[in-house]
């Protein structure tokens, strides 16, 4: 039986931390590790987890809880509970999110019959008017499913509801990173499955709690700028580095014309964009999205043409996975 470490990060959850951990000490899969990062949470989220914790007596020596003595964000929480864990595999939860309680074994079996390094899970996205919305992983190839990732907003890009073999993090350096905790999934998912051998279930293996309606949107806070601007240079580094053949380049750089849309509303300069996010900058592509920039509404003509070019590199993906089909 294999280890699986759980990893959570921590951080003003007291509301509803509770659910996430009962349901993680309630899994049906015995030889677990869970390890809670207490990013410094100015509330009683620890507390409500040690008042969870002992009611189930079998899962106390299993537990860590780590504590970082000032608050570090998203991106180095996850990062110390990747390094501190032991199992073979991980599995990333959100704290305000929760599981069905077969969970880990459904994902766990799936792995044991393919060897894969992650198997993905179906997730279920839970609206504050009690609406909801199934999600299931990508059925293809890695070449197709890495193509939509980095055009971006077109499949999900999430850590969670994935079993990971910890050795493609810690092997490939394929870590988070302090201080990138805005698009932090992003800029870890797409180097992981580059590296990995992939399997899925459509099986609900997380829920996802979303509180707003209108949490997706396009628009990204100054604050958080340069946290997005770091995790998508890091990833268009990745490909310059590895698509020695250049399969992933221009799908790479469509999804750049997102951020540079995203970037620019949020105060960052037209000069500024190929500085502070350099890879492809020289490319037709972004030069010409840059001097769009420069004209009145030309953020909106960018977002146009990156909705375009999306839609474009979808269509022709999913056309020939039907052709494949047929």
């Amino acid at each position: 039986m294999i280890k699986v470490s759980i990893l959570v990060p921590v951080y003003g959850v007291e509301r509803v931390i509770a659910t996430c951990a009962e349901t993680l000490f309630a899994q049906t899969y015995e030889e677990l590790e869970y390890i809670f990062v207490d990013d410094c949470t100015p509330d009683h989220s620890i507390e409500v987890l040690q008042q969870v914790l002992q009611k189930y007596p079998e899962r106390q020596r299993q537990v860590k809880i780590l504590h970082h003595e000032k608050n570090r964000g998203v991106g180095a929480a996850r990062l110390t509970a990747i390094l501190a864990a032991t199992g073979e595999f991980v599995m990333h939860v959100d704290s305000d999110d929760w599981l069905p309680t077969n969970a880990v074994e459904r994902l766990v079996n799936k792995q044991q019959l393919t060897d894969a390094d992650i198997v993905d899970g179906g997730y279920m996205e839970k609206y504050a008017d009690g609406t909801e919305r199934k999600v299931t992983p990508w059925h293809g190839s890695k070449e197709s499913y890495l193509k939509l990732l980095l055009a971006q907003n077109t499949l999900s890009h999430q850590l969670w509801a994935r079993l990971i073999r910890r050795s493609l993090h810690m092997d490939y350096h394929i870590l988070t990173m302090e201080g990138v905790n805005q698009a932090d999934d992003y800029s870890v998912v797409p180097r992981l499955i580059w590296v990995a051998r992939r399997s899925w279930i459509d099986d609900v293996v997380s829920y996802y709690r979303i509180e707003q309606m209108g949490m997706f949107k396009e628009g990204i806070t100054p604050r958080h700028v340069g946290s997005l601007l770091k995790a998508n240079q890091t990833i268009a580094d990745f490909i310059v580095n590895h698509d020695k053949e250049n399969h992933y380049a221009w799908a790479t750089k469509v999804g750049l014309l997102k951020i540079y849309v995203q970037a620019f509303r949020a105060g960052v300069s037209v000069n500024q964009l190929s500085v502070r996010l350099p890879a492809y900058s020289n490319s037709g592509l972004l030069s010409f999205a840059r001097l769009l920039l420069r004209i009145p509404f030309g953020d909106r003509l960018v977002r146009y043409l990156y909705l375009l070019l999306k839609g474009i590199i979808r269509e022709k993906i999913y056309h020939s996975k039907q052709k494949e089909q047929e």
